[in-house]
């Protein structure tokens, strides 16, 4: 099968979903975030609450978060960025990494 051929069947299949309202296109907003969590939660990871959210976004704007000096002057600090959220939200485990909170950031500040 050709990557064209894929697509297309692809389409179909998404179209065909859509207009009988089943997968994702027959969830309301509600229910697709909590099917999201659950699936991040199968995989042995831990959702991201509201509140961490919000604290990330809000501490990535304190000055003790952004680096003063070397190559990344100006940018978040994602290390003790990472190791502020642990705290306050993991009892001090390392449940989030620098590249974890980057990548919640830049999700967050679009």
């Amino acid at each position: 099968m050709t990557s064209e051929e894929r697509a297309e069947s692809a389409r179909r299949a998404g179209n065909m979903s859509k207009e009988r309202g089943t997968g994702v296109h027959g969830m309301t907003y509600e229910e697709r975030l909590l099917a999201a969590r659950k699936s991040v939660q199968s995989r042995g990871q831990v959702p991201y609450t509201p509140e961490e959210e919000n604290k990330i976004l809000v501490l990535s704007d304190q000055p003790r978060f952004i680096h003063d000096s070397g190559k990344h002057t100006g940018s978040v600090n994602c290390i003790l960025l990472a190791k502020e959220i642990n705290e306050k939200f993991h009892h001090g485990e390392n449940v989030r990494n620098r590249i974890a909170v980057s990548k919640k950031l830049r999700r967050l500040k679009k």
